[in-house]
């Protein structure tokens, strides 16, 4: 018969014996450092997963400038690009309200905030670009005047008549091509040009 203290060890050890046999052992070093990783801190979350990632596991969300070189090509149907922005982009409107929030200076155009029978369309640059979405999806690229880019062949907002009509002859419709005020547009496969005053005001690409 054991004494009191040789009685309480034996008792400590067979109770540490079957909770070990139920739980396992516990973990050393070598046990874990291979282990693979429970997550990171915030704002890496999604990064191992793939893709782009912005801010809470979103993507990321483009903030175009308004210099950037817009490239278009009406001899045939093909999607634009603004930037990093093309005409082609799968977004949905709820892509527009993230940049609201991620994109400094951005703003509702013209009380154009989607829903039943409108259009949803941002703008900056004092409006000089406008990004639009119709039926939830992204459609079109407005600029005019604050966009201070250009085309890829060099035109800009405030290009005479004459040198636009030379460097996109295709046009596919003309509503009144020059009248005598100088008024004009030109609809294009992928896009429609307005002119003021013989002078380039408005393009949009689609």
């Amino acid at each position: 018969m054991c004494n009191k203290h040789l009685c309480n060890l034996v008792g400590f050890v067979a109770v540490y014996l079957m909770l070990a046999g139920l739980t396992g052992c516990p973990s050393t070093s070598s046990d874990t450092e291979n282990l693979p990783s429970q997550g990171g801190s915030a704002g890496q979350a999604g990064n191992d997963a793939g893709g782009d990632v912005f801010i809470d596991s979103g993507p990321i969300i483009i903030c175009p400038a308004c210099d950037e070189l817009l490239t278009w090509d009406t001899t045939k149907f093909q999607h634009s690009t603004y930037g990093k922005i093309s005409t082609s982009a799968t977004w949905d409107d709820s892509y527009a309200w993230q940049m609201l929030n991620a994109c400094p200076g951005w703003s509702i155009f013209d009380g154009h905030e989607g829903g039943i029978g409108d259009t949803l369309e941002i703008g900056t640059c004092n409006y000089g670009l406008v990004l639009r979405w119709t039926f939830g999806s992204f459609s079109s690229i407005q600029l005019s005047q604050g966009w201070t880019g250009k085309t890829d062949t060099g035109l800009v907002i405030g290009t005479s008549y004459q040198a636009f009509l030379q460097t996109y002859p295709d046009y596919t419709d003309d509503s009144t091509l020059l009248d005598a005020n100088g008024y004009a547009i030109l609809t294009y496969a992928n896009g429609m040009a307005i002119f003021k005053s013989s002078v380039l005001s408005e393009l949009t690409v689609w």
